[in-house]
């Protein structure tokens, strides 16, 4: 089952909706990684909603669709 969906993610070009972990680095935000692969306890400055074309498992034409969030409001109203 993990092999198929593997296949499809690859396979099928569509739009997705992904949240991001952000560090600040002289006053700017930096993407680190998605939220969603992220390890217990590991924290960061922020986190912002991106939207990315996934074509061939390659996220392509990045859009920022969301506000930036700080860390702790962010887990505060997803918990």
């Amino acid at each position: 089952m993990k092999f198929i969906k593997k296949i499809l993610d690859i396979a099928i070009p569509r739009f997705l909706d992904e949240d991001e972990a952000l560090v600040e680095i002289n006053g700017n935000y930096e993407i680190v990684c998605p939220v969603s692969g992220l390890r217990p306890l590991e924290k960061f400055d922020a986190v912002v909603t991106m939207r990315v074309f996934n074509l061939f498992g390659w996220a392509l034409f990045p859009k920022q669709i969301g506000e930036v969030k700080l860390w702790n409001d962010y887990f505060g109203e997803n918990k």
